[in-house]
C-alpha cells in the first residue's frame, strides 16, 4: 500500500466546506461531523469562505498576482502618523482612566474603614 494515505477527517473539514468532495466522502465526513464538535466549529468558520473565494475568482485578471496588487493598499505618510497618534492618545486616556480607578479604589479601602467608625460612633 504505497499510495497517498486517506485524509484524516478532521483534515477534509476544508474539503466538505468548498464542496470539492464526493459523495462518498461527503457521506462519511457529515457521519463524523454528527459526533464531532471541533469539526462542527471549524465548519462554522469555514462557512464564509466560498462565497469569498468565489468573489476573488471574479475580480479581474488571472492568477494571484493581480488580485494581491488589487487588495494591497499603502496608507499615506499623513494617514500613518494620524493613526499612530490616535492609538497613543486612546492609550493615555486608558492609563489616566486606570490610574483614576486605582485612587478611587484605594481612597475607599483607606477611608471606608474612618467613614464606617464615624457613622457608628466609635462605640464600645
Amino acid at each position: 500500500m504505497q499510495g497517498t494515505p486517506a485524509p484524516n477527517e478532521h483534515e477534509t473539514v476544508g474539503a466538505y466546506a468548498l464542496g470539492i468532495l464526493d459523495d462518498a466522502e461527503a457521506t462519511a465526513f457529515e457521519a463524523h461531523l454528527a459526533t464531532c464538535e471541533w469539526c462542527a466549529q471549524q465548519l462554522d468558520e469555514l462557512a464564509g469562505m466560498e462565497p469569498m473565494m468565489a468573489a476573488l475568482a471574479d475580480l479581474p485578471g488571472t492568477g494571484t498576482p493581480a488580485v494581491a496588487e488589487s487588495l494591497t493598499v499603502k496608507p499615506s505618510a499623513r494617514l500613518s502618523e494620524k493613526l499612530v497618534d490616535e492609538v497613543a492618545e486612546r492609550r493615555a486616556s486608558k492609563r489616566r482612566r486606570n490610574f483614576y480607578l486605582v485612587g478611587t479604589a484605594a481612597a475607599l479601602i483607606i477611608g471606608g474603614p474612618f467613614a464606617a467608625v464615624a457613622t457608628t460612633g466609635g462605640g464600645g
